[in-house]
């Protein structure tokens, strides 16, 4: 029988220094602080690889 979990890539530091402050930011603020940092994601995106 195959393995039907499909394999992951490893994340990037980048990545992973963003889970966390997301994780962060939902501990100390909740959804509001959590709005507010997928913004600023938004926002570096397009700024960066648009």
């Amino acid at each position: 029988m195959p393995y039907l979990i499909p394999s992951r890539t490893p994340l990037t530091p980048q990545q992973v220094e963003r889970g966390f402050d997301y994780l962060l930011a939902l501990q100390a603020g909740g959804g509001a602080a959590v709005a507010g940092r997928a913004e600023a994601d938004r926002s570096w995106r397009s700024s960066c690889c648009g």
